[in-house]
């Protein structure tokens, strides 16, 4: 067992006592280290995974194996955050476990490492590229956000052939329908 796994180097009276922490994407790289950092400090987590089911149940063991409670202090999860259902079921177990959540830490992403323009992004790698990256995280501000992004990226591609590229991004905006208001 790490040492960076083990409670002693946090306070005795640690500041996430009692939070609990769903961490995606946390069997390995920064998402591991998050939750080897909140757990140090004293939250139970949740360590989601999509794929790497012996390294967040070798993590969630030796957390729980470190603690000196009774209680589980860690679970391991699978949930691809690109499917809702899956999502709601990874918030569900973690209320299961250990009643109301904290803390959200989204690490969860994929990045195609051809690094393709994007005249020559398939739809298909859009939509998977999308769905890991936004979905169930407040979806319209992350899609202007990427709006901003790809309006920068168009803007690039364009400089010198007298293009302008613009975004619009708007807030929400109330109007009336019948009546009534719709945001």
């Amino acid at each position: 067992m790490t040492e960076e796994i083990t409670r002693e180097h946090a306070s005795s009276s640690s500041r996430l006592d009692g939070r609990v922490a769903i961490i995606t994407s946390s069997s390995r790289g920064i998402g591991r280290a998050i939750a080897i950092r909140l757990h140090s400090l004293g939250a139970r987590v949740v360590l989601s995974y999509a794929s790497s089911s012996t390294k967040a149940g070798l993590l969630a063991s030796e957390f729980n194996a470190s603690s000196t409670l009774s209680q589980p202090q860690a679970i391991a999860v699978r949930a691809d955050v690109s499917d809702p259902d899956q999502v709601k079921l990874l918030f569900n177990r973690a209320e299961q476990e250990f009643g109301s959540i904290h803390i959200l830490v989204n690490c969860a992403g994929v990045l195609d490492p051809k690094y393709p323009t994007l005249a020559n992004t398939t739809v298909d790698d859009w939509d998977m590229t999308f769905n890991i990256n936004t979905k169930g995280y407040a979806a319209y501000a992350a899609s202007k956000a990427a709006v901003e992004t790809m309006t920068k990226i168009v803007a690039k591609k364009l400089k010198g052939m007298g293009v302008a590229a613009n975004a619009v991004a708007p807030g929400p905006v109330v109007i009336r329908v019948n009546g009534g208001s719709v945001v």
